[in-house]
């Protein structure tokens, strides 16, 4: 069980690392964001953001991890 859980966190390990660091760039836009109104939907509490912030991060990474895939096979060739 342990070898499965280290396996799927060195293969996935720039994936989290961006997820990680959307999750605080979220908080930190929750945090540094001001809503006067206080109706603002993605900064009236720190989890959407974080969310949106994680899932960008996701994004990044994957986007990441497939360009770099990409010009490894490219160069293998």
């Amino acid at each position: 069980m342990m070898k499965q859980v280290l396996s799927f966190l060195r293969s996935n390990a720039v994936g989290l690392i961006f997820i990680a660091l959307g999750l605080a760039g979220g908080y930190l836009y929750y945090r540094l964001t001001l809503c006067a109104s206080g109706t603002c939907p993605l900064t009236s509490t720190p989890y959407y953001s974080m969310l949106v912030g994680g899932l960008m991060g996701a994004l990044a990474g994957d986007l990441l991890s497939a360009l770099r895939a990409r010009l490894t096979s490219r160069s293998s060739q």
